[in-house]
């Protein structure tokens, strides 16, 4: 006789087990693990209210989905018919294998050898703040926007076993998502349209400045990028298969881009919304994802509330929607972000060779019936809507945006750059001209290292340093390692 009812997955009951015994922890449990020693300290002992809160979310969302996520399991195996079709195509063969192997290397490459360059601020906070406090904390304070969780998680992992603050070392993850990346676009060309276009994709991936910028850096944005890359994979294959596994697959894709960065928590929706159109199936992988994130995400939840003020546009010097930022994120869908940094006419100067493919391949897919280009707007569609939903959003609700907050959008523009590449002449040869143009104009952010070996440079034996910044003293980071302290003056 079965102790289980009919339907429901058994991977799903496991999981509703296990986040019901998690939610049956004490909520000041939680709260001890995710409270910041700095904010204990400063209140005598205390664990902060937001915290606290985070906690009690925590619980709450863990206990909700161990009831949602084998009800929502099983209503999508009853959508889902066992399926024989496959994604289509057949095996690569061994030149094309070559051929990505050797894209993934030579993409590889230039990663590390961006990464060896000074960390900047955001890493240095995420890192001093976050990660070498430990698991809990990363995972469950938010007290500023520095902590992209997954990827604070990832450097304290990297440190933990290798005792190394060098700059490669805590990329590491970022370099490892960036390099995964490439194979992923590969799979999605190939399922999209074909193996050639998957290489075109793949090529895009390893050396378009989006991608290299994105990926070394200690920063969530190159595990939104690989998240969102596999969530157009599985959509894609979903699509095709109608099998369970992907559509699950697909949901744990946009749950893991949601975490790495809230707002891509859009891209999520967004297939929802199309699936309550065309697909029920998607909105039901929407919906897990949904629960999935909601339970990653709760912990911060307390933290966010309490400083939902400084998310608001209240100053001119925080980029609004029609702006250089703003600007910055169209010019993305190249990707490629300014040819040279800064010019006399302060406006985005996108490379031209990437925008001319990127513009054919969206020409191509608004006019073409071709049924591979209405499988490829069918992928793009999601995207499509959460990019400009964001645009909305931020517009409506009257806060700021970066352009690298849209990165959730690669996918869609490495399928306007592989059908622009296949319906323009020397395609291939502009996107790698393009991005071997735009490469050497990826000049350090902030050369604090250089700075502070400077300083070292200059500095007498009994000379003392002071630092003027940010409330982490990122200064700092580098002065410990060259010798000597660098005592922190306060908030600019």
């Amino acid at each position: 006789m079965k102790l289980l009812p009919a339907g429901v997955p058994r991977a799903a009951w496991i999981a509703s087990a296990t986040l019901l015994a998690l939610a049956l922890v004490p909520t000041g449990t939680y709260a001890a693990r995710f409270a910041h020693p700095l904010r204990v300290e400063l209140m005598e002992g205390r664990i902060p209210e937001a915290t606290v809160f985070g906690a009690q979310c925590f619980r709450s969302a863990l206990a909700a989905a161990a009831v949602l996520v084998p009800l929502l399991a099983w209503r999508l195996r009853a959508a889902c018919v066992p399926g024989t079709r496959t994604a289509g195509g057949v095996p690569a063969t061994d030149l094309e294998q070559r051929l990505l192997l050797a894209t993934v290397a030579l993409g590889a490459a230039i990663r590390i050898g961006f990464a060896t360059q000074s960390l900047w601020y955001d890493e240095i906070s995420a890192f001093l703040s976050f990660a070498i406090e430990g698991p809990g904390v990363a995972f469950g304070s938010y007290t500023v926007p520095t902590n992209h969780v997954p990827m604070t998680l990832a450097m304290w992992a990297v440190f933990s076993l290798t005792d190394s603050l060098s700059e490669l070392a805590l990329r590491a993850p970022a370099i490892a998502a960036g390099v995964a990346t490439i194979p992923a676009a590969f799979a999605l060309g190939a399922v999209l349209l074909n193996r050639r276009a998957g290489l075109v994709m793949a090529l895009a991936s390893a050396i378009a400045p989006i991608a290299v910028v994105e990926s070394v850096e200690a920063r969530g944005y190159a595990f939104v990028i690989l998240a969102s890359t596999l969530a157009a994979l599985f959509l894609a294959r979903a699509a095709r298969t109608g099998a369970m596994r992907d559509f699950v697959c697909l949901a744990l894709a946009l749950a893991f881009a949601a975490w790495s960065h809230p707002v891509a928590i859009l891209l999520a929706i967004s297939v929802g919304v199309v699936g309550l159109v065309r697909d029920r199936r998607l909105a039901l992988a929407a919906l897990l994802s949904g629960v999935m994130a909601a339970v990653l995400l709760a912990p911060l939840v307390g933290d966010i509330l309490s400083t939902r003020a400084s998310y608001a546009r209240t100053g001119s010097d925080q980029p609004a929607v029609f702006s250089r930022e703003g600007l910055e994120a169209i010019a993305g869908l190249s990707l490629s972000w300014s040819v040279v940094p800064s010019n006399p006419w302060g406006v985005v100067l996108p490379n031209p060779f990437l925008v001319a493919v990127a513009a054919g391949g969206g020409l191509a897919l608004l006019r073409g019936r071709a049924p591979r280009l209405v499988r490829v707007r069918a992928t793009a569609l999601p995207f499509v809507i959460a990019f400009a939903g964001a645009f909305l959003l931020a517009f409506a609700a009257g806060t700021w945006i970066y352009a690298r907050f849209l990165l959730f959008a690669v996918p869609l523009s490495l399928l306007l750059i592989a059908v622009g590449a296949r319906r323009t002449r020397w395609g291939v040869a502009l996107v790698v001209a393009g991005s071997a143009l735009s490469l050497p104009f990826l000049l350090t952010k902030q050369p604090i290292r250089e700075a502070v070996a400077f300083v070292a440079s200059k500095r007498a034996a009994d000379d003392r340093v002071a630092t003027i910044g940010l409330p982490d003293n990122a200064v700092g980071f580098y002065a410990e390692q060259y010798g000597f302290p660098a005592r922190a003056t306060g908030f600019l």
